[in-house]
């Protein structure tokens, strides 16, 4: 399998799953409307209100995540955006911008969490509203060259589209 069939294969798993997801939400909502509302016996069945329930809460909760996924996690983890006043943030800023231009990617939103330790996460559902996050500790531990390695991993996540699953 070449890496364009590997690609398909994975939007194809990353739709079933959603589906699988929906569906899971509407067997609960099932199985409650028969169970405890009798909704489904052939006396008369009532309106399966659990079932209903079950489908708008997953089609709320999978639109959520699709379109505000990245700014709940960004926000969820104290994420804020680059001050560009800052030397390490305005460094960060010119290696980001440097990598998109040579990947041919738009550029990203940039965030920073406040930890000591060094780590990176992308995010977002696709190329136009993708983010990059790093850590404080990996603006201090990491030179320029390491910060582009990191970049190119990151933007990588986001140009094969790996941040619409994991968000």
């Amino acid at each position: 399998m070449d890496f364009a069939q590997r690609q398909v294969h994975n939007q194809r798993c990353s739709a079933a799953l959603v589906g699988v997801f929906i569906l899971f939400f509407i067997f609960i909502g099932g199985a409650i409307d028969s169970i405890y509302l009798d909704a489904f016996t052939p006396v008369g069945p009532a309106f399966p209100v659990a079932t209903i329930f079950a489908l708008g809460f997953a089609t709320f909760t999978t639109l959520t995540a699709y379109y505000g996924g990245s700014d709940i996690i960004l926000s969820s983890l104290g994420a804020e955006k680059l001050n560009l006043q800052l030397p390490e943030h305005r460094e960060l800023h010119n290696v980001v911008t440097e990598m998109a231009l040579a990947s041919g990617s738009p550029m990203p939103r940039l965030f920073v969490i406040f930890d000591p330790a060094p780590n990176a996460f992308a995010t977002g559902t696709n190329e136009k509203n993708a983010a990059i996050c790093v850590t404080t500790g990996l603006l201090t531990l990491m030179d320029r060259e390491e910060t582009q390695g990191v970049v190119a991993h990151e933007i990588s996540h986001i140009r094969n589209e790996d941040v619409l699953l994991m968000t």
